[in-house]
């Protein structure tokens, strides 16, 4: 297996980064099935008009069609079992993503066209799970790496309008009009380089030279984008394939809970201290609550966290802290910061302590916990409820 290939037998994987992982690779697999089905059923159906009058091969490709007729209900009744995987209320920032991923790979620079301003919503949000669409992204740059390591890459954000005949063949929610496009293009390659793009699932099978990806891999990555209503798009025919995200417009006015992912200016006059050793946390997080109005310090493990709260008395209003880390963990650092100040505001996360190990952090005085992954929504408003306590 390749380094960079998803291991659902790692061990270290909590059992609900194991089933995101697996619900995505079901949906890409329903969505891929559905199309091989529907393309044999229209292969049987000019089969049976052309063995009308031979009976006996006639009948057995009736017979055929009603079994592709009754696979393909039974795929699409799976598909109907995964609904959209983004909670209500689930906003990304797609620039602030764009712009840390750059900041995690050097072959990889951002491009930001100009936002117009008194736009009130930005359309530069979408909904998208942040988590699983970093996994995703990270995966896929290693592999353009590992493949094409004297290449540098070129992210960029675009607006899409699609009409309804497009929005079929591409894959799209037939409901949205409006998508937002995460392109990643090799630096050098032509202006028109995404013209040619089609659905990933479309190359499934598909051996290609500038197609470094395996079944497994594009499976799982087209239910990603598929769950949350959009497509991923590729363009394997140019000397170093072109990539295309893309994701329905968020609309802000449907959700109340998108509240608490909107800028609140209050919280200008707060500061919160994030630890964590995982650099994709850093860079997802800290984006989404500094859009949020907070002011952010970074620490990489628990002894990190303990000195900067010790050398900025009064500073911090709270600390997000990941209690699984090297170094010192954040279980230990949470009881130093309780001694060293037992009014510390710590909102604790992980996806991998047990429910006893919880249940002693929050009866010592930890202000919330939040299992990983978790929705963005759900961080905006504990922080929030959080920081309003008096």
């Amino acid at each position: 297996m390749s380094k960079n290939q998803f291991d659902f037998n790692d061990l270290l994987l909590s059992n609900t980064e194991r089933y995101v992982a697996l619900r995505s690779l079901t949906i890409g697999m329903c969505a891929f099935t559905q199309k091989c089905l529907q393309t044999v059923i229209s292969y049987q159906n000019l089969l049976i008009d052309e063995l009308e009058q031979q009976q006996g091969p006639a009948g057995y490709s009736r017979k055929s069609r009603q079994l592709s007729e009754l696979m393909l209900q039974a795929v699409q009744e799976l598909r109907q079992a995964f609904p959209g995987s983004t909670a209500p209320g689930e906003r990304l920032n797609l620039a602030g993503f764009c712009e840390g991923m750059a900041g995690q790979f050097d072959t990889l620079s951002c491009e930001l066209p100009d936002e117009p301003e008194g736009t009130g919503h930005s359309k530069r949000h979408v909904n998208a799970d942040a988590f699983l669409l970093q996994q995703l992204f990270v995966e896929l740059c290693e592999l353009l790496q590992e493949k094409y390591p004297q290449s540098k890459w070129r992210l960029q954000l675009e607006e899409y309008s699609f009409q309804p005949h497009e929005r079929e063949q591409l894959g799209l929610n037939a409901e949205k009009e409006h998508y937002l496009g995460l392109g990643i293009v090799a630096e050098g390659m032509p202006e028109d380089a995404q013209t040619g793009l089609a659905p990933l699932l479309d190359f499934v099978g598909i051996e290609q030279e500038s197609f470094p990806f395996s079944a497994q891999q594009m499976l799982r990555w087209a239910g990603v984008l598929l769950a949350q209503g959009g497509n991923l798009l590729f363009n394997p025919k140019t000397p170093k394939p072109a990539v295309l995200f893309l994701f329905p417009v968020c609309d802000a006015s449907k959700s109340g809970e998108l509240d608490y992912l909107a800028y609140d200016p209050e919280n200008n006059n707060k500061t919160i201290l994030l630890v964590d050793d995982e650099d994709m946390i850093w860079d997802v997080i800290s984006a989404m609550l500094q859009d949020l109005g907070y002011r952010v310090i970074l620490a990489e493990n628990g002894r990190e966290a303990v000195e900067i709260y010790q050398n900025n008395p009064g500073m911090i209003d709270l600390v997000l802290l990941d209690m699984i880390m090297p170094t010192m963990s954040g279980t230990e650092a949470f009881f130093l910061l309780k001694k060293m100040d037992p009014k510390v505001k710590v909102l604790l996360s992980s996806g991998y302590v047990s429910e006893d190990e919880v249940q002693e952090v929050l009866k010592a005085g930890a202000a919330g916990f939040l299992r990983k992954p978790y929705h963005m929504a759900d961080l905006a408003k504990k922080a929030r409820q959080i920081l309003s306590a008096e």
